[in-house]
């Protein structure tokens, strides 16, 4: 056992009674709340709860960590959290709900306003001066906008937020900036990347812009696809936007949104307040109910793979979807890959990427062979893109299936380690097994370098980089 990293499954297999579990966390003094063990030992976290959860361990059962949780049950009333306010010298509600997040979800069960309690603001009288200053420095109009331009700066100033004093009037502040040129030099300044930064960081100057009809004559750092198809140039007025509907023969909102092109023109109408009346109605799908009519629908209509038929035929896989049948029914590209795998694999095609799928090496097995989703050999490199599954027991993965892949994970993980491959993992939670909160929370404690699918171009720009 002690050639056995602490890190791995296999380590974490080890541990089977409440005391191997106690034990552990009493010899490894850098544990000293739960969450420094779902952190630091994760393989031994999740083993710990899958053992309760199938009844192996006492669920009763509780490691006594060197920090436990406060008991708050003698805080009732008002006076009760005063005094406590009073006796710690708490200089703000913020405080509270910072270094306190017991007390403060026992105030709101009890619906007391920890903000109209009384605080020692007198220790706050330096931080409160700081914050002001910087505030008229750099014409803050409000907290938001104080948190989308200096982020930093807010959580600093977040213990006096009450106390700051925005001075700046929304309505005379941008008086001077009346033309593209001053505006865009603003912009540039402020390294104000998109539109959508812009509206949030500064609401009252973007209004402006836009009442003074400047707003399309403003460059942004993220406009590179504007330029690529000359939107501002082509596109006018929303009867631009209906000509290049009827001469293309879109009908449809999701048949403009099934290129870059068309999601640029979207985008770009949606800025500019323009509302696109499509004429063509949603289909109606009802007739479909079964597997076998989808089968046939596929078949009749040449669909090779999921993502091309929700591409196509939006409102039917939709449908399909509803029903819980798009993984009954079969395509002829890919059968068997996922549709998180297909577009992996497409992507790489557009890309001229050379790889192998499921490829297997001789010296990696547990009773049968490991594959890996995708090799490319040129960047040394592994791709695997895989479900909430890899992550949390759900679905038929449970039990012995969830620990087996978990040990597969890690044993791929150590033998690429070894050969100098880098593996990046892709996940999607498409299931909705878990919360999206929870699915992003275990996949950024997930060893190993990961993405999601809500950030793909930033996967495949890692690629890219190799």
């Amino acid at each position: 056992m002690e050639n056995i990293d602490e890190h791995s499954l296999e380590f974490a297999q080890t541990l089977k009674t409440e005391e191997d579990f106690q034990n552990f966390v009493d010899t490894h003094p850098e544990i000293e709340r739960s969450i420094d063990l779902r952190k630091k030992y994760y393989h031994i976290d999740r083993r710990f709860y899958n053992l309760k959860r199938d009844g192996i361990l006492d669920k009763d059962f509780s490691i006594k960590y060197k920090i436990m949780l406060f008991d708050w049950s003698d805080y009732n009333t008002k006076e009760d959290f005063q005094r406590f306010i009073d006796e710690n010298n708490i200089e703000s509600s913020s405080v509270i709900y910072e270094k306190f997040g017991g007390l403060a979800k026992r105030a709101s069960r009890l619906k007391i306003k920890l903000y109209e309690l009384k605080y020692h603001i007198e220790n706050l009288s330096n931080i409160i001066e700081d914050a002001n200053k910087f505030i008229k420095e750099n014409n803050i109009i409000s907290f938001k906008h104080l948190e989308m331009s200096y982020p930093n700066k807010a959580k600093e100033f977040l213990v006096v937020k009450k106390y700051i004093d925005f001075k700046i009037k929304k309505d005379s502040q941008w008086n001077d900036y009346t033309t593209a040129e001053k505006v865009q030099d603003f912009i540039d300044s402020h390294d104000i990347k998109s539109r959508t930064k812009f509206k949030k960081s500064y609401p009252g100057f973007f209004n402006q812009c836009v009442k003074l009809d400047i707003l399309n004559l403003l460059t942004f750092e993220e406009d590179k696809h504007f330029i690529k198809y000359k939107i501002k140039e082509r596109f006018k007025t929303i009867e631009d936007v209906y000509k290049f509907l009827d001469e293309n023969g879109i009908s449809k909102s999701s048949q403009l949104d099934s290129t870059e092109e068309g999601r640029s023109i979207h985008w770009f109408a949606r800025t500019n307040g323009w509302k696109i009346e499509f004429s063509g109605k949603p289909k109606d799908w009802s007739d479909y109910n079964t597997e076998n009519d989808f089968q046939k629908f596929i078949d009749e209509n040449d669909i090779r793979s999921a993502s091309e038929f929700h591409e196509k035929f939006t409102g039917m896989y939709s449908r399909l979807s509803r029903l819980k049948l798009n993984k009954k029914v079969k395509y002829p590209e890919s059968p068997g890959k996922s549709t998180l795998e297909i577009r992996v694999s497409k992507e790489l095609d557009k890309l001229g990427i050379v790889y192998l799928e499921q490829e297997t090496f001789p010296d990696l097995k547990d009773k049968s062979l490991l594959k890996v989703d995708f090799l490319i050999e040129s960047k040394k490199l592994i791709l695997e893109p895989g479900g909430e599954q890899h992550l949390v027991p759900c679905g038929l993965v449970m039990g012995e299936r969830f620990e087996t892949l978990q040990k597969h994970d890690e044993m791929k993980r150590k033998y690429f380690k070894e050969k100098g491959y880098t593996i990046l993992y892709l996940f999607s939670n498409s299931r909705k097994d878990i919360s999206d909160k929870e699915f992003k929370r275990l996949v950024k404690e997930y060893p190993g370098e990961c993405y999601t699918l809500d950030n793909f171009d930033s996967f495949i720009n890692r690629i890219l980089s190799f």
